[in-house]
């Protein structure tokens, strides 16, 4: 039994098979193939190492084992308060593929990739969600987004590619208006107002990670945001400092700066594409991958 593979999403769906005793239902209602739900189930069967389900001409039907699975995988759900019914109707919302990533990638990596694969026809139609890093693999798993952008390598399932398309560097800025001078000393910087990411979870309003080499902690007066774009607002109106990726800054105008700080390092962190197997082939995961990497040159 390799239970270490078996995801929420694949239990899931196991669930609601036995409810409706129906590939063919189940498949419709998640936009899936009933052959790929099929592959889904004979996967979760492997792990487990147990027949769960037996066909009748009533439909599939749940063998003892696949009746205890259920009831202790039930338990298990509503002790970590997932929603199968909420994650369903939502799921519904989303055509697929969704593609899932950190507002910022979404912005300067995945829009001008889909804007070159729609010129090429080979995407006709694709929802983008917003998500922070840490949403992503459970917004895969329920089956809401198909494909993944984003920055750090994540620890997704063996259902899902992963492959590395580039790396981006952040930079602490500042308005031309406000700093005369652009180099500070890390306490004078400490003194001045930070700008941090903030996004919404169903746990409530959580602190982003803009993987400045301060903590947020150790930032004296802090605002935090939902955006990059509103960071670089408040940069226009507002003495303060913001830490953002590089490729969000568009400094046509000369009015963003790069404040520099003695005593900080170059910060690079890599960026990833991922997909699930059963949803994105191998063709179109390439595609997406060499044509999400030019824009890294």
């Amino acid at each position: 039994m390799d239970v270490s593979k078996i995801n929420i999403g694949e239990l899931e769906l196991f669930l609601e098979v036995a409810k409706l005793g129906s590939l063919r239902e189940v498949a419709r209602s998640k936009k899936m193939q009933p052959a790929q739900l099929s592959r889904t189930l004979k996967r979760l069967e492997q792990r487990i190492g147990k027949t769960l389900f037996e066909r009748s001409h009533r439909g599939l039907i749940l063998t003892p084992q696949g009746l205890k699975l259920r009831d202790n995988v039930e338990e298990v759900l509503n002790l970590l308060d997932v929603n199968i019914e909420t994650d369903s109707s939502l799921e519904k919302e989303i055509s697929i593929p969704g593609i899932g990533a950190p507002t910022f990638l979404l912005q300067t990596l995945v829009l001008p990739t889909l804007s070159k694969l729609h010129t090429k026809d080979l995407i006709h139609k694709s929802q983008l969600v917003s998500l922070p890093n840490d949403r992503l693999i459970l917004s895969g798993l329920r089956g809401i987004i198909k494909i993944a952008f984003h920055a750090e390598i994540l620890d997704w399932p063996d259902t899902w590619y992963s492959e590395k398309i580039g790396s981006i560097e952040s930079k602490l800025y500042g308005s031309r208006k406000f700093f005369e001078e652009s180099t500070l000393t890390e306490a004078q910087a400490l003194n001045e107002r930070f700008i941090y990411p903030l996004h919404w979870s169903p746990e409530g309003m959580r602190e982003g990670i803009d993987n400045c080499p301060i903590s947020l902690r150790s930032r004296k007066k802090s605002i935090g945001v939902s955006s990059g774009q509103m960071a670089l607002d408040l940069l226009h109106s507002h003495r303060s400092l913001t830490y953002l990726p590089t490729t969000l800054i568009k400094n046509k105008d000369n009015s963003i700066i790069e404040i520099k700080v003695k005593s900080w390092k170059k910060t690079t962190h890599p960026v990833f594409i991922s997909a699930q197997i059963d949803s994105i082939n191998k063709r179109m995961f390439n595609k997406l991958v060499k044509t999400s990497s030019q824009f890294f040159k």
